[in-house]
């Protein structure tokens, strides 16, 4: 797949590496790539503190002030104050909450094909922000990758769970398989992998 910087000639602003999308095959693929991380984002911010409070406050009519940080999502959560938005409009009769979420991200998706058939072309950064093509940006750097290429060192994370045997490579919430492998038996060679893996991007 296609990765560009690119830089608003107009705004004077650059962007870091972004999904270069024109066809509704390469859509697909990079939303796949988003949807087990997206699944996981979910499920931690429903089983947060910040969704019970504002959960809380929605449905007793209490105000709370929007403009605060959320406090006790995981950092790497960054989709945390989209759904805290959408929280605001969920209605607890109709749909779960985690249904509820999962369908306002199909709707995403949706906007982000329309957006590729009128325009022709999309970018797409790595939280699954997007916007369309203009004659107002600038392709600075282009790169073919199989992932977003602006991953470094320090935002993967090698673990293994207590008693567990194996050990597993996380980045960016997302496992990581390399070449197929998605787990390793000792440290060294999960951090090989991880290394080997950040240098083909």
């Amino acid at each position: 797949m296609k990765f560009v910087r690119v830089k608003d000639k107009k705004l004077n602003l650059e962007y870091d590496w972004m999904a270069d999308i024109t066809s509704l095959e390469d859509l697909m693929k990079i939303e796949e790539s988003f949807a087990s991380k997206n699944a996981a984002n979910i499920l931690e911010y429903v089983g947060s503190k910040d969704y019970a409070n504002t959960l809380q406050n929605t449905f007793e009519n209490c105000p709370r002030d929007y403009s605060k940080p959320l406090e006790h999502c995981h950092p790497k959560n960054k989709i945390a104050g989209y759904l805290s938005a959408l929280t605001r409009k969920l209605d607890q009769t109709k749909l779960a909450p985690i249904l509820f979420f999962a369908s306002k991200m199909d709707e995403v998706v949706q906007h982000k094909a329309l957006a590729l058939a009128k325009d022709g072309r999309i970018f797409i950064n790595q939280n699954g922000g997007y916007f369309s093509w203009t004659q107002n940006y600038e392709v600075l750097e282009s790169k073919e990758s199989d992932r977003f290429p602006q991953y470094e060192k320090k935002d993967i994370k090698v673990s293994k769970w207590p008693e567990g045997t194996h050990w597993y490579i996380t980045c960016d919430g997302a496992k990581v398989e390399v070449d197929g492998i998605p787990k390793w038996i000792n440290e060294k060679d999960a951090w090989d992998a991880a290394k080997r893996w950040l240098k083909r991007g």
